[in-house]
């Protein structure tokens, strides 16, 4: 069977399309609360150091958890459990909300804050991303986790702006009110989905530690999940760490275009990553996807240069929007590998290791502030941007497994399965 074709073969699933709902109002609320988040933080304290380290701490709770999220999406009903993290999503936001209304807000309330988002997006993405598999025919996984990216990069595009929009007129304050009704929203849109692969339960259960374990032994043994998991460390400590942590710094002090301008910086990435998300819906025709990877990954890494350099600003956007084409490029071709190269048993245990991107980001956006606020945010981009670019470049001169990777021969051994 060769690699199937017709690109919006997925949305023929009803309960696809309910998954793709969901998607869209969670990634709506995330970048709400990015975008509010980055700007309130250094509005209340000028500190490029502590907006990376606001991000930075919801590092902790994805990399302590993360593995645990893998043995709970093994285990558990997927959909219930998904449903449920939403609930500790809405939550927190609202109390942010209502902090800021009654003037109260302190700069410790949104390190617990992001500390409780790491918890419930850890959980999140592990779940989203295996419960598609129990939805879908194997042959369409590719192009359904394409669209389930494609929902980031719509949210992308419009959340943003309109969270910026929300700040000039309003302050922030409704951004965390609106991001906790999506929340409820999203375990709606959860709770119509009826799976409909039956997962079948191991004769003999092992201790969570040691389920743990093995996935976490079979991903570093595996010679492309491996190679996955670098790319995705790489792409979320030196590249997204300038639209996380830096963009609010550029939109204040570099082009001084105030929280209206940083919501249309993050749009314009966001309008890149939809028409990243649409050749991404066509990867399948895309047999040699090592190589699209570190193309991707060039690209991105060139685009960010090019914005740092501080072009007139209608250039700046559109120098964004190329980077968030080859982003989402990149992390869609990931997450498809690594989920194609699980064995079914381990599917929660190596999704939850996608799960961690977020936390690279985290680390990245920390370091990133830091260094802005002694080198400057062009010069901490350039860096960061230039040295993803080389390691990429190396990876495919020296790794047999980024250089011959196919994809038509992932998808061919999971449909015969």
């Amino acid at each position: 069977m060769s690699v199937t074709s017709g690109s919006l073969r997925a949305f023929r699933q009803r309960d696809f399309r309910w998954m793709f709902s969901g998607a869209l109002l969670s990634t709506g609320m995330q970048w709400l609360q990015g975008t509010a988040l980055g700007w309130l933080t250094y509005h209340l304290t000028g500190s490029g150091t502590l907006v990376g380290l606001v991000i930075g701490v919801r590092a902790v709770p994805i990399v302590l958890l993360s593995p645990l999220s893998g043995v709970v999406a093994d285990r558990y009903d997927r959909r219930r459990t998904l449903a449920l993290t939403q609930v500790f999503v809405a939550l927190p936001a609202f109390f942010v909300s209502a902090a800021l209304v009654l003037e109260a807000v302190a700069t410790w309330q949104l390190f617990v804050f992001m500390i409780a988002s790491g918890i419930t997006a850890t959980f999140d993405r592990t779940l989203r991303n295996s419960l598609v598999f129990d939805i879908l025919p194997r042959e369409d996984l590719a192009n359904g986790l394409a669209y389930t990216n494609m929902a980031f990069s719509v949210s992308r595009a419009f959340g943003p702006p309109v969270a910026g929009a929300l700040i000039a007129l309003t302050g922030p304050a409704w951004c965390f009110a609106i991001q906790g009704l999506l929340a409820l929203g999203v375990t709606a849109s959860v709770l119509c989905v009826q799976p409909r692969a039956t997962r079948p339960k191991p004769a003999q259960r092992s201790s969570a530690w040691t389920e743990m374990k093995t996935g976490l032994g079979f991903a570093l043994g595996h010679p492309v999940i491996r190679m996955m998991l670098m790319l995705n460390a790489l792409t979320g400590t030196l590249l997204i760490a300038t639209f996380s942590a830096l963009l609010p710094i550029f939109a204040a002090d570099i082009f001084r275009v105030g929280a209206v301008g940083l919501g249309i910086m993050m749009g314009s990435a966001g309008l890149g990553s939809v028409a990243g998300s649409v050749i991404a819906a066509s990867n399948h025709r895309v047999d040699r996807i090592g190589l699209m990877q570190t193309a991707a990954m060039v690209v991105f890494s060139a685009a960010l240069i090019g914005f740092a350099c501080v072009p007139p600003f209608p250039l700046a956007l559109l120098m964004l929007g190329i980077a968030g084409a080859a982003e989402i490029v990149l992390i869609t071709s990931i997450s498809t590998i690594t989920q194609l190269s699980a064995p079914e048993a381990m599917r929660g245990r190596i999704t939850a290791l996608l799960p961690l991107f977020p936390a690279f980001i985290s680390v990245g956006s920390f370091l990133a502030g830091i260094c802005s606020d002694f080198l400057g945010p062009s010069v901490t981009s350039v860096l960061f941007s230039a040295s993803a670019a080389v390691i990429v470049l190396t990876a495919w001169v020296r790794s047999p497994a980024l250089r011959e990777l196919r994809l038509s021969t992932l998808v061919e051994r999971r449909v015969q399965e």
